[in-house]
């Protein structure tokens, strides 16, 4: 069956000329072919043989020439039959037909159906993502100004090794690790100006302060697990932000590190904080009439001993016990004997060591004697 129907009202004629069985065209009588459509490629009609005693054949015109049609036999469960000249030849909507055409309709109506909810649902998602942008440029903080709430979480770049001019700019994220403990005089170039990284440096580098590596307070050497930031002042000069801020000085306020025990001691240090403890650190004391000082560390551990006997026999050889043995040595000794009523009298030392004394005491009843050691 052709593609697209052709109808025509009224069309109704007779065969100029008998048909058999088998024949695929039919004669009208002259001028009725006008009565049918005129069919181009792809295009039929249906058409309905009668004969005088009532059999009837269903037929599909494919073509049509003046007075003459091509055809199709037997459609819609008719057979094929022989006709004489001016058997009927009418155009019928016939049940078959109608169906058929119901169908394709139908189909095209599904089809058009099908093409509108897709085209809806498109538009549907087109509007989504236009409501989509239209969010995300209403939310957008501007260039300038503007508020944003909740967190930045940046990512880890991957670490670099520190050399004299690292480059701390290529990775993907802000804050990277440095490992190893050269030297660092200044970075690779920065991508422009302003730019910024968060530096964690796993051991002790020397930050050497220069024209293009600015650090506060000049060269400054961090600690394992400390973090620096970097502010790219130009693409080759650079800004050190330490972590407690400006190293501190006598005009500057800033952060310091704590002197060790030996830099105290040593007393040559001029950029360490010394603390209450270490500036104690050896110091004791012991304030009765036998007892001692001892002076802290930073001030050479000197040791001062003293004592007093009274009621000593003349011409005796007292040998008495430090409260506190020196360490190192025992330097001198100053002793003196008195008595009550009649004053001063002459002693000796005999001997010292770093645990005793020993004085001859000449005359008088009262000794009292000074040491002095570290």
């Amino acid at each position: 069956m052709g593609s697209s129907l052709k109808l025509a009202n009224n069309a109704v004629a007779s065969l100029s000329a008998s048909l058999s069985a088998v024949a695929t065209s039919l004669s009208l009588q002259p001028g009725e072919g006008a009565k049918f459509p005129v069919l181009a490629a792809g295009e039929w009609f249906p058409a309905t043989i009668v004969r005088a005693d009532g059999v009837f054949e269903i037929v599909e015109v494919t073509a049509r020439a003046a007075d003459v049609l091509t055809i199709v036999r037997g459609r819609e469960n008719t057979s094929a039959a022989a006709f004489v000249a001016g058997d009927r030849v009418e155009l019928r909507l016939t049940a078959g037909t109608f169906n058929t055409e119901m169908a394709r309709l139908d189909a095209k109506v599904d089809a058009a159906q099908d093409d509108a909810d897709t085209g809806i649902e498109k538009a549907d998602a087109a509007q989504g993502a236009a409501d989509s942008a239209a969010n995300t440029a209403n939310n957008a903080l501007p260039k300038a100004g503007g508020s944003m709430t909740g967190a930045i979480n940046e990512a880890m770049a991957e670490s670099v090794a520190s050399a004299a001019t690292p480059n701390i700019w290529d990775g993907d994220g802000n804050a990277l690790h440095v490992t190893g403990t050269t030297m660092i005089t200044g970075f690779a170039d920065a991508p422009q100006a302003g730019a910024r990284r968060k530096l964690i440096f796993d051991g002790a580098v020397m930050l050497k302060s220069g024209a293009n590596l600015v650090v506060p307070g000049g060269d400054y050497t961090t600690a394992a697990g400390e973090m620096l930031e970097v502010v790219a002042d130009t693409e080759t000069k650079f800004l050190v932000q330490l972590s407690g801020g400006a190293k501190a000085t006598e005009t500057t306020r800033g952060v310091a590190q704590i002197a060790s025990q030996v830099q105290t001691d040593a007393g040559t240090d001029d950029a360490t904080i010394v603390t209450p403890k270490k500036l104690r650190f050896g110091f004791a004391i012991s304030a009765n009439q036998n007892g001692y000082i001892v002076f802290p560390s930073w001030l050479g551990g000197l040791i001062i001993q003293w004592g007093a006997y009274p009621n000593v026999d003349p011409g005796t050889a007292l040998e008495i016990t430090l409260p506190i043995a020196y360490p190192k040595n025992n330097f001198m000794v100053y002793a003196t004997a008195a008595e009550a009523d009649t004053g001063v009298r002459h002693t000796i030392v005999r001997g010292r060591s770093k645990t005793l004394i020993v004085i001859d005491k000449g005359t008088g009843a009262y000794v009292g004697w000074l040491s002095i050691g570290n």
